[in-house]
């Protein structure tokens, strides 16, 4: 196996070796392959900086978010506290308008449907927020959406990270034909 695909390497290279330096139209399609290279590079590196631009930004957000949760004073009274709450559910689940909220004197009660999956983080983030002594769980559980109407629409893609292989497996399909265009131009600049 390996000897195949050290045979079927060195056939690739040998014939992009020769459509690049054919002497007839070798010049022409050295001269295509570098325009090609200098225009994705360029395209490169605008998305570098539009990538760079949204790290920054959010960077900044995340900064921003942690200043204010720092800063974040004691609630004034059982309706801002409320609203503080109600303020974090839109963060943790994707349905927050089927949760009822209700303070008095620190103590939070939460009501409505709820999937399973989102209890945990619920209970999390309305104890993190500052003025929250207790909290009542009358939340009803459910497993699926199932016919909750709250729920339905509620199911949402939880982001797993993408596979590697696609990128990698687009750099390779780069690194080749872009190590053989420097070589063609360098041996083109070479020969003078």
């Amino acid at each position: 196996m390996k000897a195949i695909l050290a045979v079927a390497a060195a056939w690739a290279a040998g014939a992009a070796t020769m459509y690049y330096l054919d002497p007839h139209a070798g010049r022409h399609r050295r001269a295509l392959a570098r325009d090609r290279l200098v225009a994705l590079s360029h395209d490169a590196g605008d998305l570098a900086q539009r990538r760079g631009r949204r790290a920054a930004r959010r960077l900044r957000g995340m900064v921003a978010a942690q200043r204010a949760q720092w800063n974040e004073s004691m609630p004034r009274d059982d309706e801002q506290l409320r609203e503080r709450v109600r303020s974090r559910l839109g963060h943790v689940v994707s349905y927050p308008g089927a949760i009822e909220v209700d303070t008095e004197r620190g103590c939070v009660t939460l009501r409505g449907p709820i999937l399973a999956e989102d209890v945990a983080p619920l209970v999390r983030a309305v104890q993190a927020v500052p003025g929250v002594f207790g909290l009542d769980n009358r939340l009803t559980v459910h497993d699926e959406p199932g016919n909750v109407p709250e729920l339905q629409g509620a199911r949402r893609a939880r982001a797993f990270g993408r596979s590697l292989l696609p990128s990698t497996l687009s750099l390779l399909a780069w690194v080749g034909p872009t190590a053989l265009v420097f070589g063609a131009v360098a041996l083109d600049a070479w020969r003078g």
